[in-house]
């Protein structure tokens, strides 16, 4: 294991953060990416008086009986190197990594040879009771008898991970997106700038009156050597809560029927469901009662899912002999009930090849953080998965968190500092950027620390946020031609402030708030961009109206 100090700016300053970065798969000879796969039932039994978990801190909710089982689907990869299992399991949360961890679900891995670890949880609000969900990494230990739920469930991930093992195969990786509109955006934000929680009234608003989503689908999909799909990676990014607090009965919600719809229709694959950044986003239609319309969202998303990984039975493969990279950070983040006190945080960056890459967030990262990472990282297939490894909390964009509402500066699930979200994603990405060659890539994350000396440089815009206009200044160390832009989360440009050859020194420009044409931009979250030369800085920039 390697300890690398790096250096982080965060919109409150500069920090030293102590990154745990194990390098491995690193340049080796080039052999066959390997999968295998495997499936194991973590339905508790018995099923009726299981404590239930996802509207309530406490045992308020016991369940009297079962719908549909709960699963924990298995993907190990090994490149002959590295061996990486992803597990995506039908629970709220699950805690692998811990402080100051590892966890003993982790140290089971690293027992049965596994270097590094996924363990996404879908977030159904339908299933057991396995954390506390107001304190970071808390995992309940408590109910299930002589061996604790918890327990139990760890050691069949491991044994199914073992399983998987002794599946392993050559296989190509493929990847692609669809698109389908399932969700919506939970916090309507009013002209006057207050925020209401509008759980369950997606039809009461228009979109404009909405905030945003992603509706991207991504899929991965793994063949074998006679072509065939081993597994298919299913990513969205909405809460599992088509099912609300009045039902009793254990479920996988909307990402069970999905992946299950998936799995029939392609025979011996394994389809395993990727929670995306879900923090605000809720099923259009949402906590009620009826299993119906969680079958009918499902089956939506599975059947947009199946189309791509049909599609992609035709599609060259991402590349040959893909390498696998790992790499994990831990960083320690206040929390918000006694500032005083802080929490270790781990999250990771895997890397397949060079097209296909998970950053992973232990939390209910909001989607604005899914959109910038997505528009910032040179990985053509980026997906960032939050519930991954373990929970702690809301990791709000920090404009929701100027904002407020439940999850962004409020609630027993808002648990560290309303930083957190944006400083892990500006690790992956800087890491993203270094990992892709070409131009010399400064984000927040790498810059904040840099050597002394001259340097491109891309301070914080005043004010930030802002409504009116703001100012955006600039070092530059050289003369350079220069662009300075401003970017959507999608990546697309809403306006160029400055274009041509700029002298060495000091620099700022004014913003006023308006695109290319003259329009005012919405609230939320964009890009600025300073490219000079050959090398660029990426800053956020909130605009609230």
């Amino acid at each position: 294991m390697l300890f690398v100090l790096v250096r982080s700016l965060s919109n409150i300053g500069v920090c030293l953060l102590t990154t745990l970065a194990t390098g491995l798969g690193t340049a080796g000879p080039a052999t066959a990416l390997q999968a295998g796969t495997a499936r194991v039932d973590i339905t508790p039994a018995p099923v009726v008086g299981v404590p239930m978990c996802g509207y309530a801190r406490g045992y308020d909710h016991p369940s009297t009986g079962l719908h549909d089982s709960l699963w924990a689907r298995i993907l190990v990869l090994d490149d002959g190197d590295l061996r990486v299992a992803i597990v995506s399991v039908d629970l709220i949360g699950f805690n692998v990594d811990a402080d100051p961890g590892p966890g003993r679900l982790a140290g089971l891995l690293q027992s049965a040879g596994i270097d590094g670890w996924l363990v996404v949880s879908t977030h159904t609000h339908g299933g057991p009771r396995t954390l506390d969900l107001g304190t970071p990494y808390d995992a309940d230990r408590v109910w299930g008898g002589d061996t604790p739920y918890t327990l139990w469930v760890e050691d069949r991930i491991v044994d199914a991970v073992a399983t998987a093992v002794t599946n392993l195969q050559p296989v190509q990786v493929r990847a692609g997106k669809g698109a389908v509109d399932l969700s919506f955006n939970r916090r309507l934000v009013r002209p006057d700038g207050t925020v209401e929680m509008i759980w369950g009234r997606y039809d009461a608003f228009t979109a404009d009156q909405l905030g945003p989503t992603d509706p991207d689908v991504g899929v991965v999909r793994l063949d074998d050597a006679a072509g065939q799909p081993v597994a298919v990676l299913v990513h969205y990014a909405c809460h599992a809560v088509v099912l609300g607090s009045g039902n009793h009965r254990l479920t996988a919600d909307f990402p069970g029927y999905a992946m299950a719809y998936v799995e029939r229709q392609l025979p011996g694959a394994t389809a395993l469901f990727l929670q995306g950044a879900a923090g605000d986003l809720d099923p259009r239609v949402d906590v009620q009662d009826s299993f119906a319309p969680a079958q009918t969202q499902g089956v939506t998303l599975g059947r947009e899912a199946l189309r791509v990984a049909h599609d992609l039975a035709l599609a060259p493969p991402l590349e040959d002999s893909p390498r696998l990279d790992w790499v994990q950070w831990q960083r320690p983040f206040r929390l918000n009930r006694d500032p005083a006190q802080q929490v270790d945080v781990t999250f990771g960056l895997l890397r397949v090849g060079r097209h296909l890459a998970f950053g992973t967030l232990p939390g209910e990262p909001f989607v604005g953080l899914q959109l910038d990472l997505k528009a910032r990282s040179p990985v053509t297939h980026t997906y960032l998965l939050g519930y991954t490894n373990g929970y702690v909390g809301y990791l709000p964009t920090l404009a929701a968190h100027h904002e407020g509402g439940y999850g962004a500066d409020s609630g027993d699930t808002f648990q560290i500092q309303p930083e957190a979200g944006e400083a892990m994603v500006d690790a992956i990405a800087a890491e993203l950027i270094a990992g892709a060659g070409g131009p010399t890539a400064v984000t927040e994350a790498a810059s904040a620390g840099a050597p002394s000396g001259p340097a491109l440089q891309l301070a914080p815009n005043i004010p930030n946020p802002f409504n009116g206009e703001t100012m955006i200044p600039f070092v530059l160390p050289a003369r350079a031609e220069v662009a300075l832009v401003i970017l959507d989360l999608l990546g697309r440009r809403l306006r160029q402030l400055r274009a041509g050859s700029m002298a060495p020194g000091h620099h700022q420009v004014r913003w006023n708030g308006r695109d290319d044409d003259g329009h005012t931009v919405a609230s939320g979250i964009y890009l600025c961009r300073l490219t000079a030369g050959n090398r660029v800085v990426t800053r956020r920039l909130a605009v609230l109206r």
